[in-house]
């Protein structure tokens, strides 16, 4: 790791390379040649100031991609051009695919995660850092999650830094025929060669279940690990103290989903630490939260692995959150990314001073991390773009109204439960609240076939309710048919 740390730049130079080499309507090629840019030019910059002086000249210049323009749904407009981009474009062409698995959903398309196993082998790297500097050896490891196909690029990584779990609680499993064969096929075999317990199943009106397990390993004087989702985690360590058994030295391994200031204080008041994690299903683990951390979701970035900038935000102001652009120096990734914006937003920090900064080169940190472009719940991610037709258009087919009668906030209570609010207009009169959410179910269930385990996901934690009051209005005055709920101003 520290060893990428000192080849940032010309890992930078060997990706750019590659990339523009492998076809001549390369997104990269095409950018650079409306910038009046070339692939010489972008090394020199690289090797003499450095990588992140090289990505915010290339920015300046036009070389970045929005996430509409990465997921296709936009074309990329710069210096008079007009270029038209697909997904497949990004496609790292060294990749080899041992198995494929699916985004999660948060990018509105079906689309399939090609794996090559070395990128894991290349991320464990930072995992194990991260383990060692938070004295986790020998403690015994806990999945409660879905049983999607990704799943096993966590658990191999962990193997691979020497964690190997324990027990992993099936939270939903996959809907669809195939996607089922393909999760239960690459599960099957990497438990079978590596001697892992298969899944055993214990969705989120099953926590009980959970519960009892983990609070008889701290009973017995272990302290374990459990990777999961904040909002899974939330509910649990709520009934921990409900019940009165406390997870005194349990430590939650947390991603898929923001941790806000609830979530990680209903976790601690279990007697549990919540330490996050950050991450994509384009880019991989990003970073993670050290010892020293200032704010509640902060994480400091694996520098080595990743180069992050911030874009502003539309009609931000210079202290609110910025959009992130992502450049991945993994040689194994399967997406070739430099500038490219994946829908999440941050307040960025520099820490010289810390442990990660001073050891590994860690010196950017992420805090109120936020999807501008999703909404999540659970681990459950759905994209924004699915979401308006079904808003503006089909239930008001079905149930009256017009655009702007429905909308679907993001929300979270007092104790960091998540849970959407679907708002319908009072002036549409008496309406089957019942008859609409399903309605709402159903139309989700039908955009995409990995949205099917998501929904019942949702329906089973019981994390969507009908409210019968106008639509919210953004800070503009917009009434939007999706609200993702907000990143909040930095204070104090």
């Amino acid at each position: 790791m520290l060893e990428r740390m000192r080849t940032r730049e010309t890992r930078f130079v060997e990706i750019l390379h590659r990339a523009l080499r492998s076809s001549p309507n390369n997104p990269y090629r095409r950018l650079l040649g409306c910038a009046g840019a070339e692939e010489g030019d972008v090394r020199s910059v690289a090797l003499k100031d450095g990588l992140e002086a090289a990505l915010e000249k290339l920015h300046q210049a036009g070389v970045f991609i929005t996430w509409e323009e990465f997921k296709g749904r936009a074309p990329a407009r710069r210096g008079g051009q007009t270029f038209q981009f697909q997904e497949s474009q990004f496609d790292n062409p060294l990749t080899r695919i041992h198995f494929v698995g699916s985004s999660g959903g948060s990018s509105g398309q079906p689309v399939r995660v090609k794996v090559d196993l070395e990128f894991q082998a290349e991320s464990a790297a930072n995992w194990g850092v991260w383990f060692d500097e938070q004295g986790w050896a020998g403690r015994p490891l806990v999945f409660w999650t879905p049983t999607h196909t990704g799943l096993a690029n966590r658990y191999l990584m962990c193997a691979k830094i020497g964690y190997r779990y324990v027990k992993w609680f099936a939270m939903a499993d996959m809907r669809t025929p195939m996607d089922r064969l393909r999760s239960g096929a690459v599960h099957w075999l990497s438990q079978l060669v590596l001697g892992f317990p298969p899944a055993e199943p214990a969705d989120l009106e099953h926590a009980d279940r959970v519960l009892a397990y983990l609070a008889g390993m701290v009973e017995q004087g272990e302290k374990p690990l459990i990777n999961t989702s904040p909002s899974a985690a939330a509910r649990l360590c709520q009934r921990a103290v409900e019940l009165g058994r406390p997870l005194e030295g349990a430590s939650f391994l947390l991603g898929a989903e923001p941790v806000t200031p609830e979530r990680r204080a209903s976790m601690e008041a279990s007697g549990a630490r919540c330490c996050p994690t950050y991450g994509t299903s384009e880019t991989g683990w990003v970073g993670a939260q050290f010892e020293g951390a200032q704010e509640h979701d902060e994480v400091h970035v694996f520098r080595d692995s990743y180069a992050v900038l911030p874009r502003a935000l539309h009609g931000d102001g210079a202290a609110g959150p910025r959009a992130i652009l992502f450049t991945s120096l993994v040689r194994a990734a399967p997406k070739v990314l430099i500038n490219v914006e994946l829908g999440d937003s941050a307040y960025l920090q520099r820490v010289d001073g810390t442990r990660p900064a001073r050891a590994f080169g860690y010196d950017l940190t992420l805090h109120t991390i936020r999807s501008f472009r999703k909404l999540t719940a659970f681990g459950v991610t759905l994209a924004v773009a699915d979401l308006y037709p079904i808003l503006e258009s089909e239930l008001p087919s079905r149930f009256g109204g017009q655009v702007g009668d429905y909308q679907l906030v993001e929300t979270q209570d007092g104790n960091g439960e998540s849970s959407l609010e679907l708002r319908v207009d009072p002036r549409l009169g008496k309406l089957n609240e019942a008859a609409i959410t399903e309605a709402l179910f159903r139309a989700i269930s039908e955009k995409r076939s990995y949205y099917g385990f998501m929904t019942e996901m949702i329906r089973t934690a019981g994390a969507l309710k009908v409210e019968r009051k106008p639509p919210e209005c953004t800070a503009a005055g917009k009434a939007l048919p999706v609200m993702p709920a907000p990143a909040r101003t930095k204070t104090g």
